[in-house]
């Protein structure tokens, strides 16, 4: 017997969070014994597609992931766990995770790149046309005002460097080409004479 709602049911659904609910259980003996059950809550949570950004000429594509989750839908009826943004636009997904809870997230991608730079983190240099050289990439290169980039391996060795924004790394040094692994990227540059230098550090990955 349930207590509250007066149920002699053997099973109770719609119960709310955050509460206790008490049975009493009765046998053919008439033996009787109490429980009861705890909901606790599953809290609120909430996904992030990241902040709005854009993509610039020369970068084809961002990969969006929620993260891992039960089921996704996003803005064009896809049901993937991750979207490839191609173009610009405002991208939506919806997911619902394990406990049926659902949450979702929009971000907006522009091609407005000004006083911006995108830095991949992986290329591969072996000649087919394709991502063979590394190099930050922007659709106003006429515009920089400073630009310097300095490739570092693991060691803290300086594999490449050049102030020239046309001129980028080809995964060699002193024209020999280096292992496949992870390198350190450093890049200062400025749109505007009148402004200190934007600093980016990160990772890029070298395959073949």
């Amino acid at each position: 017997h349930w207590l509250f709602n007066n149920s002699n049911s053997s099973s109770v659904s719609n119960l709310s969070f955050g509460k206790n609910y008490m049975v009493i259980v009765v046998d053919s003996n008439q033996c009787k014994d109490t429980a009861i059950a705890d909901i606790a809550s599953a809290g609120a949570f909430q996904i992030n597609l990241g902040d709005d950004t854009f993509i610039c000429k020369g970068y084809s594509q961002i990969i969006l992931f929620p993260g891992n989750f039960v089921s996704y839908l996003w803005q064009d009826g896809s049901t993937k766990s991750t979207y490839v943004a191609a173009k610009t636009g405002k991208y939506f997904v919806e997911i619902k995770n394990n406990l049926g809870c659902i949450s979702s997230d929009t971000i907006n991608i522009s091609s407005h790149c000004a006083g911006n730079l995108v830095v991949p983190n992986a290329f591969s240099p072996n000649s087919d046309g394709l991502d063979d050289e590394f190099g930050a990439i922007t659709n106003y290169p006429d515009e920089l005002y400073f630009y310097r980039l300095v490739i570092y391996n693991r060691w803290g060795e300086i594999m490449f460097a050049s102030n020239n924004y046309h001129q980028r790394w080809d995964g060699k040094y002193y024209g020999i080409d280096q292992s496949i692994g992870v390198y350190v990227y450093l890049i200062q540059y400025s749109f505007d004479s009148n402004s200190s230098n934007i600093v980016l550090k990160g990772d890029v990955t070298l395959i073949r």
